[in-house]
């Protein structure tokens, strides 16, 4: 019984962390320094509606920004979902370990 717990708080937690991570990286991705081909200059993005400044004035790129922090979003979301699940359903199993190692 001590080691169908573990795994399911080992898979749990390794799944909602790995969410979480996968998440934060496309968010991040959509706010990155943007190339202009046309004139040569790197700038600095910082949100998406910067895409629709003078210098950039693109739709395209501003609802690419907005899909990847939608969907970094969305997966942040499930990510802590799942972490407070597994925490909250192995609570016992937890406080029991807590236990033996004389953390509590």
């Amino acid at each position: 019984m001590d080691i169908e717990n573990y795994l399911k708080l080992v898979i749990g937690i390794t799944l909602g962390i790995s969410l979480l991570v996968f998440g934060f990286a496309f968010w991040n991705s959509a706010t990155e320094d943007y190339y202009n081909k046309l004139n040569g200059k790197t700038y600095e993005i910082e949100s998406c509606l910067q895409y629709m400044e003078a210098p950039l004035s693109s739709i395209g790129d501003r609802d690419d920004c907005l899909k990847k922090r939608q969907l970094g979003g969305a997966f942040m979301a499930v990510g802590t979902v799942i972490l407070w699940g597994t925490l909250y359903l192995n609570k016992n199993y937890i406080e029991e370990l807590m236990k033996n190692y004389k953390l509590i």
